[in-house]
């Protein structure tokens, strides 16, 4: 075995015992259930405030194996809300009930409420700031 080959093996080695990458984040749920978990998540943000218009994308679920949305107990979720007149717009990470109870981290205390309200399986999403594609919404 050469050298190159040597090094490329025993780095490997490195970065399987290590574990590469921290704590798996779930994939974020598909289809039907994505759209029903982003609907809750955009109608109970913006029951907080009339006055937006809110869009959201899915990037976690609770349990994480839930196949309807009538199994998630919370949906986690980058909501993008706007004034009605356009005027203002803001992304914030989420997680919403199925009570339809959004909770959502508070600009005094960002980091310590991103670790209690995020598990650790989605929380890389969550302080890895919205999709690109959804501050253009609503």
């Amino acid at each position: 075995m050469n050298r190159a080959c040597r090094l490329a093996a025993g780095a490997a080695a490195v970065l399987v015992l290590a574990g590469c990458g921290g704590t798996h984040q779930q994939q974020p749920p598909t289809g039907p259930l994505a759209a029903a978990a982003d609907q809750r998540a955009a109608k109970a943000v913006a029951a907080t405030d009339p006055e937006m218009t809110c869009t959201a994308e899915t990037f976690g679920i609770a349990p994480a194996g839930a196949k309807t949305i009538d199994e998630v107990a919370t949906v986690y979720a980058w909501v993008y809300c706007r004034s009605k007149d356009g005027v203002t717009g803001e992304a914030v990470p989420a997680a919403v009930g199925r009570d339809g109870t959004a909770r959502i981290p508070r600009d005094s205390d960002f980091s310590s409420d991103l670790d209690r309200i995020f598990p650790a399986d989605v929380r890389d999403r969550a302080t890895g700031g919205p999709p690109a594609d959804l501050t253009h919404s609503p």
